[in-house]
């Protein structure tokens, strides 16, 4: 609950404040913002790392190999990534640029999980052989 207001604090106080000076000076205000999700993330990072060691934990449990548990995680990093900077590109009015970020995140999200998909069609061929 603490980090939960923390953000919204920081969020709603940097979005009060970015609306003040984007009259004035909008690559102020983009900075604001960028600053912003900046100290967001650091403050959650945290909570990212227990969370990934949960699913870790999970994962040994449940006897799942780390090649399996690996891409899904690194997929969903690229997939927070990739949000982050397309929702700021799209801030600062570049929505061309951000939707290169996104295809990018998604080839980059396809390569990795490669791996998964080779192990995936190996065992439904042996299956079937």
């Amino acid at each position: 609950m603490e980090y939960a207001i923390r953000v919204a604090g920081i969020g709603l106080l940097a979005t009060f404040c970015a609306l003040a000076l984007k009259r004035d000076t909008p690559g102020a205000s983009y900075l604001l913002a960028a600053a912003a999700g900046t100290v967001i993330i650091v403050l959650i990072s945290d909570m990212l790392g227990s969370i990934l060691d949960f699913c870790r934990e999970l994962a040994d449990m449940a006897g799942v190999s780390g090649a399996v548990l690996s891409p899904l995680l690194k997929t969903l990093g690229i997939a927070l990534v990739t949000q982050f900077a397309a929702e700021a590109s799209r801030d600062a009015k570049e929505t061309a640029i951000a939707s290169y970020i996104e295809v990018g995140g998604m080839v980059a999200a396809l390569y990795v999980a490669l791996p998964l998909m080779r192990s995936v069609v190996e065992l439904v061929s042996s299956l079937a052989g």
